[in-house]
């Protein structure tokens, strides 16, 4: 009983320290997306006059650093852009960045 308690909270300890390391990553890509970005257009993605009072621009920065680029790559719509950060593809099944 006692050696089943000890598995169980290692385990759990275990998978909050590897949930932590991919929390960690993901913002080191989103960082990293954003920064790329910026040097491209000069100013962070997003725009404060469409931004959603409560402060969500997810929307705007999936379309600023993902669909845009797919978008133009795929089917030649809008302005010539670059895709910045492919894990934002609904489509992989590696993403757990935007719902399906």
């Amino acid at each position: 009983m006692i050696l089943a308690g000890i598995t169980v909270a290692g385990m759990s300890y275990i998978t909050d320290k590897q949930a932590n390391a991919k929390a960690k990553v993901d913002i080191e890509l989103l960082s990293s997306a954003i920064e790329k970005y910026k040097l491209d257009y000069g100013d962070y993605p997003g725009f404060a006059e469409n931004t959603d009072p409560a402060g969500d621009i997810s929307e705007e920065l999936y379309n600023a650093l993902f669909y845009d680029g797919w978008n133009y790559k795929e089917n030649e719509v809008g302005d010539e852009t670059d895709i910045y950060l492919k894990e934002l593809d609904p489509r992989s099944g590696k993403q757990t960045w935007v719902a399906k």
